[in-house]
């Protein structure tokens, strides 16, 4: 799964960190610490990532 520049989606992605950067829009995937997968239309793993905003 892409998540890196994305909008934060809980159903496939779990926020462990916020940053608060001008650079980022609302709610937008600044840094991603494990990637996530799907099998098909399944999520098997969450991306690990930091929002922004």
């Amino acid at each position: 799964m892409q998540a890196q520049g994305q909008p934060f989606d809980p159903e496939t992605m779990n926020a462990v960190m916020h940053v608060d950067d001008e650079n980022f829009g609302e709610s937008e995937v600044a840094q991603v610490f494990q990637a996530g997968f799907r099998l098909g239309e399944k999520v098997v793993r969450h991306a690990i990532v930091q929002v922004a905003n």
